[in-house]
């Protein structure tokens, strides 16, 4: 298979970032940049009063289900005495 241009681009790139051939990962260099690590707010407000919302949403529901866990299944009789359907 030709690497040719494969092998090219490499070279390219390598010499457009100054990249040593041999680089191990323990010596890479200092990024210059910090990472930012905190989140910015939304600016419209819309968004956090439909967030609070769902969270709210989310606690009534989980309530429910657990309402539901607890209570008494529905017993239905039929017309026969002999078939009890639950």
């Amino acid at each position: 298979m030709n690497t040719h241009r494969k092998e090219s681009r490499l070279d390219d790139a390598l010499g457009k970032r100054r990249i040593p051939e041999n680089m191990s990962p323990i010596v890479t260099p200092v990024p210059k940049r910090k990472k930012q690590e905190e989140r910015r707010e939304p600016a419209d407000p819309g968004v956090n009063k439909r967030l609070e919302m769902l969270k709210k949403w989310k606690t009534e529901k989980e309530k429910r289900k657990e309402e539901q866990k607890k209570a008494r299944k529905k017993c239905r009789m039929s017309r026969w005495p002999w078939v009890f359907q639950i």
